[in-house]
């Protein structure tokens, strides 16, 4: 995976390429700086806070499945 850290911040420049290596914790860490975006997001979108954290959810579950897709060419929170 080769990925521009010029377009991306180098600590998730760095966890994104570990997370699909299997490591729990660095896409722990990218879920948790990430997470309150996301919910944010859906709930303006949902007006529902419980239906909101469900999407957010699987939101992060189809990241997890399409990080090695992540190409770098933008900006890792707008591709997510």
């Amino acid at each position: 995976m080769n990925h521009d850290c010029a377009a991306i911040p180098q600590l998730d420049a760095d966890l994104i390429r570990r997370a699909p290596n299997g490591e729990v914790e660095a896409f722990a860490a990218i879920f948790h700086a990430h997470k309150r975006r996301i919910v944010s997001l859906c709930f303006r979108m949902v007006k529902d806070p419980t239906e909101a954290e469900g999407l957010t959810q699987d939101t992060f579950l189809q990241a997890f499945r399409k990080l090695s897709t992540f190409r770098g060419d933008s900006a890792f929170a707008t591709w997510l």
